[in-house]
């Protein structure tokens, strides 16, 4: 048997991406309790890639509202590129970043 962990990005009430975070595969039969719902480290795994989905469509989000005037919409100027690290306690990120 297969589990499916799957991530839904959701505004305004539509679907607007769909991303697989990661595959589970579990027998029919338990066979003992280990097999039992996650295991210690697949529980760290999941939990770290949606962390890092999460992170990434939030930078990009947040790059695409700041690329852009407040008061009157103008697309602002980009003065460079830099890479910017996160580190979010679960997942550690590095991404371009427009300055």
């Amino acid at each position: 048997m297969v589990w499916v962990v799957k991530l839904e990005q959701v505004i305004a009430g539509k679907v607007v991406s769909r991303k697989k975070v990661m595959a589970l595969e579990r027998p029919e039969k338990l066979q003992s309790l280990g097999d039992l719902g996650l295991r210690l480290e697949e529980g760290k795994a999941v939990v770290a890639a949606i962390q890092k989905l999460l992170v990434t469509q939030q930078c990009e989000r947040h790059d695409e509202t700041r690329t852009h005037c407040a008061e009157c919409g103008k697309r602002r100027r980009i003065k460079d590129y830099r890479l910017r690290h996160f580190d979010t306690g679960t997942v550690k990120l590095t991404k371009d970043a427009a300055k």
